[in-house]
């Protein structure tokens, strides 16, 4: 495999879990780093000809974010 092949497979995978990836971040960087991010991967997946579905802001799809994710003591067992 080549590096062009590698690079593209690896934008295909960023693309396909993107919004995933930004609603995880959401509640920790918040909008104005997530949307600067958004912008990299969509220039990297266009770099290699993929298209990256869904890059509208992703506020919307908070939702996908476990309640309390972030937030101190979240996760922890007492």
């Amino acid at each position: 495999m080549s590096a062009d092949d590698f690079n593209r497979r690896q934008a295909e995978i960023l693309a396909k879990d993107s919004d995933y990836e930004m609603a995880l971040m959401l509640p920790i960087s918040g909008q104005a780093v997530c949307d600067r991010a958004r912008e990299r991967l969509e220039d990297y997946c266009k770099h290699y000809g993929v298209e990256v579905v869904g890059s509208e802001s992703i506020n919307e799809k908070r939702e996908i974010v476990p309640e309390g994710y972030g937030k101190e003591g979240y996760g922890k067992e007492e």
